[in-house]
């Protein structure tokens, strides 16, 4: 759902208490996005090209990012 109003979010809100079949459809869809997005994995490789973008540019004095 894209909501823009607190309208549309007591509505979708409403929908889902409703129905529990659209909730769990949802939830196991937001549960298998959130496992391959912010896996750990994904996580520490992440972590670590920053801190190597850190370093390389406390060593160059170069700013990181640019």
């Amino acid at each position: 759902y894209y909501i823009d109003t607190a309208d549309e979010l007591a509505a979708c809100a409403l929908k889902l208490i409703q129905n529990p079949h659209l909730r769990h459809i949802m939830g196991t869809a937001a549960q298998q996005l959130v496992e391959k997005d912010f896996s750990i994995q994904n996580e520490l490789t992440g972590y670590t090209r920053l801190y190597q973008e850190l370093l390389a540019s406390a060593v160059t004095g170069t700013r990181c990012r640019k």
